[in-house]
């Protein structure tokens, strides 16, 4: 399985449940990212089972389904298993690291991509655009914590 691994640190002296909290609106909350060429809507909710739809906002653009399988509030974790579409079988997780002075966002995410075109795609410019994105997150996270 692929991996892209991305970070941020946070420089605050919150506790890591005012973090946690923000961590696990991950995607539907006020600090989110306007700007970023990903939509992220949920699609379904019942109980604890939570569905939400990816799309990448450009023409012939990949779009996905992914659950959410884990959330940790004390201890500031959350994953989300992607169901179809180009990333089935891979997931994404969000944790935080308690490090000397603040905290290390971490945004982990796993793949593997089986079908030639949608891996050309991918490497040709999906993959860069997602970094990027990601990017954006972790920075309007950081900002978010750092100035409230």
């Amino acid at each position: 399985m692929n991996n892209i691994k991305q970070s941020q640190f946070i420089d605050t002296n919150k506790d890591l449940k005012h973090l946690s909290l923000e961590l696990i609106s991950w995607s539907e909350s006020s600090w989110w990212p306007k700007d970023i060429l990903m939509s992220i809507k949920i699609v379904s909710s019942k109980e604890n089972l939570v569905i939400y739809r990816y799309a990448v906002k450009l023409p012939f653009a990949p779009s996905w389904q992914a659950r959410k399988s884990l959330e940790d509030r004390d201890k500031g974790y959350l994953r989300r298993d992607f169901l179809d579409g180009l990333f089935r079988g891979g997931f994404e997780e969000v944790s935080l690291e308690r490090k000397e002075k603040g905290f290390e966002m971490i945004y982990n995410f796993c793949y593997e991509i089986n079908n030639f075109i949608d891996k050309f795609f991918w490497d040709w410019g999906f993959k860069y655009l997602h970094k990027k994105n990601i990017d954006k997150v972790l920075n309007s996270f950081k900002n978010y914590i750092e100035q409230t």
